[in-house]
C-alpha cells in the first residue's frame, strides 16, 4: 500500500464520507489495553471475556440497549460510580481533535459534500459535540451535511455490515461510485469497495490531508502525522 493513496479518480469524486475514530478525531488506540479497568482500581480478570459473552460494546454501539443500561451495567460489574465508568469510557478520546481538521472540512465546503460514517455510541458522540463546542468551533454537525452513526435508527449496525453503508447511501443519493470514503481499518475499506465506493485505507498516525492532497484546487496543510 502505498501513502498517500495515487487511485483516486478525483474527477468522478462527488462526496467525501469520513470515518471519525484515527480520520478526523484522534484516539488513544491503548487505552482500553492499558487496563480497562484495572487501571481505575476495579481489578476484574474475567471482564473482557464477560464483554464479548454480553456483547456489551456491539449492543451499544448499535442502539439495541440506551446509556443508562449500559453505564448501569458497567457500574454493577466494576462497581464504580457513573462518573467513573463515563470518565473512563470517554478517555479513548482526549486526545481529541486536530484544528487542521477543522480547517480542511472548511476548505472543503462548496466543493464536495461532507459525510460522516462511524461506529459509535451516544455517550462517545456527547462528548465530542461538548469538546467541539468548548474549544471555540462551533456546532459538530454543522461541518457536515449528513451523518450516519452506528446507533442511529436507521443504521443498527456496524461497519462492515452492509446496513451501515446502505443508510449512508440513502441519506447522500450520491451515487456509490461517487463516494470517497476514508476509514483506519481495512475491512470497512473493502467492504465500501464492494460497494462500489472510492475507499482509503488511513494508516494510523497519518493525515487524512495527505488522503486529500490530490483534489483539484484544494490547498491544504500536508503532513506526515495526524
Amino acid at each position: 500500500m502505498s501513502f498517500p493513496p495515487t487511485d483516486i479518480d478525483w474527477p468522478r469524486v462527488g462526496a467525501i464520507v469520513f470515518d471519525l475514530g484515527n480520520v478526523i478525531l484522534d484516539l488513544d488506540n491503548e487505552r482500553y489495553g492499558k487496563g480497562w479497568p484495572d487501571d481505575i482500581g476495579a481489578s476484574d480478570r474475567d471482564f473482557g471475556t464477560w464483554i464479548a459473552g454480553d456483547r456489551l460494546w456491539y449492543r451499544y454501539d448499535t442502539g439495541r440497549i440506551g446509556t443508562d443500561d449500559f453505564v448501569a451495567a458497567l457500574t454493577e460489574r466494576l462497581d464504580l460510580s457513573t462518573r467513573e465508568v463515563v470518565d473512563f469510557y470517554n478517555s479513548i478520546l482526549l486526545p481529541g481533535i486536530n484544528p487542521q481538521r477543522f480547517d480542511t472540512l472548511r476548505a472543503l465546503r462548496g466543493r464536495y459534500p461532507r459525510y460522516v460514517l462511524s461506529n459509535t455510541s451516544p455517550l462517545h458522540i456527547e462528548w465530542v459535540r461538548e469538546y467541539v463546542r468548548r474549544e471555540g468551533f462551533g456546532v459538530w454537525e454543522d461541518y457536515f451535511e449528513e451523518i450516519v452513526y452506528s446507533y442511529d435508527a436507521d443504521a443498527r449496525s456496524v461497519k462492515p455490515e452492509p446496513a451501515i453503508y446502505e443508510a449512508l447511501e440513502r441519506k447522500s443519493a450520491v451515487a456509490p461510485e461517487a463516494l470517497l470514503f476514508v476509514d483506519d481499518r481495512e475491512e470497512n475499506v473493502l467492504a465500501a469497495r464492494r460497494r462500489g465506493w472510492q475507499a482509503v485505507h488511513l494508516p494510523v498516525g497519518f493525515a487524512v490531508e495527505g488522503v486529500l492532497s490530490g483534489a483539484p484546487g484544494l490547498e491544504l496543510a500536508v503532513g506526515g502525522a495526524a
